[in-house]
């Protein structure tokens, strides 16, 4: 009985215990809340800052000369000024009172994509104690004013597309009963390309301008593939097999005077014209390796051009100046690479973990277009179409896909030399890049260029010449088919100078930022005149353009 009383006892004794501690709970709760209030009174937290970019879209493409939205929206009470900026310069500050609600507070911007390349977005808030809140980065990809034409087997079988470098205006433009490769296209958009068919020769095709029922370029029982059209679109290099191996030959555009230009002891091909005619360059397999020779344009002065024991093919000249892009797995993986007609500054330009290849110049030799293995299809579907600068710089990717787009070609044509609307005067011009701002002393590079029409935005035209502070001399002749009236277009950022024949006729030296200016020229009795400009970038954005057009 006594063990009984003794348990109620220890038990009820407990329970007053719990009753005591559960009210001191309660008591130090209270006091912990009443701290929190008046601690919340004294210091009270932090306003809510927050920033977002609305618009655009990271990797947004565009064409030059677009407009690009720009939406920021600011969630927070203190914010009371927001910075759009592009590439580090603000385009638009808005700003309110204060104090704010803490409802959303949109400030939108329409920008200009005034020069190719890749460009950063990002927005900015500001608080009146000097606070700073900002977005991640965005990216937008500013590419050319242009279309390719590329090969592709996103519907079957490989068939000619065409596509503008925004990635918009995709349109198949032929499909055969097999597969459709390697197109060249001609400054008189005639386009050349292979048609391979099971079981027979593979033969070459030709369309021309916007027909699409294209005809046999030139009867023959013998493989012809790798088309590739001379400047001046009047003869047509090719390869054959027609005499055993694989050898280079040239006919003229309708297919006739068809002749050798290579006798190489094994493979030659992927033959790519000089930007004057005067030679072509090709590769060819010896001993198991490719190299890349030159030659001149009828088969005389074979010269090697590389003798590297890796792989060198897919020559691809410049059409403005010296310059040829190649390919080569010279560090392990094909990556492109350029170097001059006699093989010497080799630059290396991309370096794809994937590898890249197929490298074709615009028409301008500003840009070129190629192929790499960035995609996430399986094997050749793993390659895409980009463009980059003919530096290397503002790489960007072009086509997104689990199809293989390859084989580019530039459908952004040369104009024709007579044409009313068109540039009526070829040049042919010795240019001369300095790192100064007065074409003194001795040039950083020096090369054969066939036009004026470069846009370096914020970079460098050459390695070893600055971004800023740097300037060019050309001297040569221009030709016009007859006497007469011509209109000279001048694009200029920053100064430039234009002589012809010895006379001035353009002076914009020692201004800045960009000039525009159409001057009527009469153009005296003679074909060929001599020419000579100048031009200086002092900082900022670099361009320069020249040509001539029919007065109107």
């Amino acid at each position: 009985m006594e063990n009984r009383t003794e348990t109620l006892r220890s038990g009820f004794r407990l329970y007053q215990w719990l009753i005591l501690g559960a009210l001191a709970a309660a008591v130090i709760g209270a006091y912990g809340i009443l701290i929190h209030l008046v601690v919340s009174r004294l210091h009270p937290p932090p306003p809510r800052r927050e920033i977002v970019l609305a618009a655009p879209a990271e990797g947004t493409v565009v064409t030059a000369g677009g407009p690009v939205t720009i939406q920021a929206e600011c969630r927070g009470t203190d914010v009371y000024r927001i910075e759009l900026w592009v590439d580090s310069v603000p385009i638009q500050v808005a700003a309110r009172s204060l104090p704010a609600d803490d409802s959303p507070w949109n400030v939108e911007a329409e920008w200009t994509a005034g020069w190719p390349g890749v460009h950063h977005i990002s927005a900015r808030g500001l608080t009146p104690a000097g606070d700073m809140v900002s977005t991640t980065e965005r990216t937008v990809l500013v590419v050319p004013d242009g279309e390719v034409l590329f090969v592709s087997n996103r519907d079957g079988p490989y068939a000619l597309y065409r596509m503008r470098l925004d990635g918009t205006g995709v349109e198949r433009v032929f499909a055969g009963l097999g597969d459709s490769r390697e197109p060249a296209v001609n400054r008189f958009g005639q386009v050349v390309f292979v048609q391979r068919l099971a079981g027979q020769h593979h033969s070459l095709w030709m369309l021309d301008g916007a027909e699409r029922h294209p005809r046999v370029w030139q009867e023959d029982m013998a493989n012809l593939q790798q088309p590739a059209w001379s400047p001046d679109g009047q003869r047509l290099a090719y390869v054959s097999d027609r005499e055993g191996a694989d050898q280079i030959w040239t006919a003229r555009a309708d297919g006739t005077d068809a002749r050798p230009l290579t006798t190489e002891r094994s493979a030659a091909g992927q033959p790519t014209w000089s930007y004057d005619g005067a030679y072509v360059v090709y590769s060819v397999r010896e001993d198991g390796n490719w190299d890349i020779i030159r030659t001149s344009a009828d088969g005389s002065g074979r010269i090697p051009l590389t003798s590297s024991p890796a792989v060198d093919w897919q020559p691809a000249c410049s059409p403005v100046g010296d310059q040829i892009a190649f390919v080569s797995n010279r560090t392990g993986v094909f990556q492109i690479y350029v170097m001059d007609m006699a093989g010497g500054n080799l630059r290396q330009l991309t370096d794809f973990a994937g590898g890249a290849e197929q490298p074709r110049w615009s028409p301008d030799g500003s840009w070129l277009v190629f192929v790499g293995y960035a995609g996430q299809g399986e094997g050749l579907n793993g390659r895409e179409l980009f463009i980059m600068r003919s530096d290397g710089r503002d790489v960007m990717r072009l086509t997104y896909n689990l199809a293989d787009d390859t084989e580019p070609a530039w459908l952004s044509l040369a104009p024709v030399p007579g044409a009313s609307s068109a540039e009526t005067a070829p040049m042919e011009l010795e240019a001369s890049y300095f790192d100064n701002l007065t074409c003194a002393g001795e040039p950083r590079v020096r090369r054969q260029e066939a036009v004026i029409d470069y846009d370096w935005g914020l970079g460098s035209p050459f390695p070893g010449v600055p971004a800023d502070r740097f300037s060019v001399c050309w001297a040569g002749s221009v030709r016009f088919a007859q006497a007469g009236d011509y209109l000279l277009e001048v694009q200029a950022d920053d100064a430039v100078r234009v002589w012809l024949d010895d006379v001035l006729i353009v002076d914009a030296w020692g201004r800045q930022g960009l000039q525009e200016l159409r001057l009527p020229v009469h153009v005296p009795a003679g074909e060929e005149h001599l020419l000579r400009a100048a031009y200086y970038d002092l900082d900022g954005t670099a361009r320069i353009r020249l040509r001539w057009r029919s007065a109107p």
